[in-house]
C-alpha cells in the first residue's frame, strides 16, 4: 500500500510486481480541525534536520524582511539554524520550539500559510494536509508526493528545492495578497473534505484486504 502514486513508482522500479501494488492516500478528519481565513505569518512546523529545508527558509526569510516567519519544532540543526538568522539578520523568524496538541493547530490557526521547503523526498507529507484542514495554502516543493498534493496556483505554490530567491518569491505573493491567501486556503479545505476522508480511506483499505482475500 503506498499513500502516493510517486512511491508506488519507486516501488515498481525497485522490483516490486506492479499488480500488487496499490495507492490509497493518507487522511485527514477535518471535524476536528477549525478553518481560519487571515493570519499573522508564514509557519514550517517539523524536524530541524538538513532534509528538511530549514535553513533554505532561513535564507529566504532574509531575503523576504517584510514576512514573519515561525518555526515549530526542534531537531540536531537547531543551534545551527539559529545563528544563521542571527548572522543573515533574518530577525523576522521566530523559533518556538515543539508544539503538540492545541498548541499546534493554533499555530495553524494564526498563520496565513504553510511552508514544507523539504530538500528529501517526502513520501507525502501530513503537515500539508493540517495546513489544508485549516484552510492555509502551501508552498512547498516539487519532491516526492508534494506535487501530487500541492496543486499550483490552486492550494498554494511549488518551487524548486534549495533554492532560497525562488522559495522568498513565492513567500511574498502569498504575504502580499490576504485575498488570494483565503482563497486558496478555502479552495485547499474543500478538497481534503470532500477527497481525502476518514471514511474514503478505510473504504480503500477494505478493499484491499478483499481483493488479497478473494
Amino acid at each position: 500500500i503506498a499513500p502516493s502514486a510517486w512511491m508506488a513508482a519507486i516501488l515498481e522500479e525497485y522490483g516490486i510486481d506492479g499488480t500488487k501494488i496499490t495507492h490509497v492516500p493518507y487522511y485527514i478528519d477535518t471535524r476536528q480541525w477549525t478553518a481560519s481565513p487571515g493570519g499573522k505569518y508564514a509557519l514550517f512546523v517539523g524536524r530541524l534536520s538538513q532534509e528538511k529545508g530549514v535553513e533554505t527558509l532561513v535564507r529566504a526569510a532574509a531575503l523576504a524582511k517584510d514576512v514573519p516567519v515561525r518555526v515549530v519544532g526542534t531537531g540536531p540543526e537547531d543551534m545551527r539554524l539559529h545563528k544563521l538568522a542571527e548572522e543573515l539578520g533574518a530577525d523576522n523568524v521566530t523559533f518556538v520550539g515543539w508544539k503538540k496538541g492545541e498548541e499546534l493547530k493554533a499555530e495553524y490557526e494564526n498563520a496565513r500559510f504553510v511552508v514544507v521547503p523539504s530538500e528529501w523526498y517526502e513520501v507525502f507529507g501530513l503537515i500539508v494536509f493540517e495546513a489544508y484542514a485549516s484552510a492555509k495554502p502551501v508552498i512547498a516543493t516539487q519532491l516526492g508526493g508534494l506535487g501530487e498534493i500541492v496543486r499550483h496556483d490552486e492550494t498554494g505554490k511549488l518551487v524548486s528545492a534549495g533554492d532560497p530567491e525562488e522559495l522568498a518569491t513565492a513567500m511574498k505573493a502569498l504575504w502580499n495578497s490576504q485575498e488570494l491567501c483565503d482563497r486558496m486556503g478555502q479552495r485547499a479545505r474543500k478538497w481534503v473534505e470532500h477527497v481525502f476522508t476518514p471514511e474514503r480511506h478505510y473504504e480503500q483499505i477494505m478493499n484491499v484486504y478483499k481483493d488479497v482475500m478473494g
